[in-house]
């Protein structure tokens, strides 16, 4: 199979190494790039949600997902989307 996405990282050093994530089609992908920059990838793997973000340091995925993360408008519908697309949304 072939690559569909390479994605760059746009933070700086201090926000942390950003994960090098590869799809192993065991669970969802999914990335978001706002307008100013801010990028997002939530991830499901054996009914676990992890969210990893450049703003909250890559380093370490917040798990779960919901508010305090002061996303964006945009942020927040394209994180329920990923819920609902990976059947995560109760």
């Amino acid at each position: 199979m072939n690559t569909v996405l390479t994605v760059t990282n746009r933070h700086v050093a201090s926000c942390g190494e950003a994960p090098d994530l590869t799809d192993d089609q065991s669970g969802y992908t999914s990335y978001f790039e706002g307008l100013s920059g801010d990028q997002w990838v939530y991830t499901v793997r054996d009914g676990v949600e992890s969210l990893y973000g450049g703003d909250i340091q890559w380093d370490e995925p917040w798990s779960g997902a919901g508010g305090g993360l002061g996303m964006d408008p945009s942020e927040r519908l394209w994180l329920h989307a990923c819920r609902l697309a990976s059947g995560m949304s109760k």
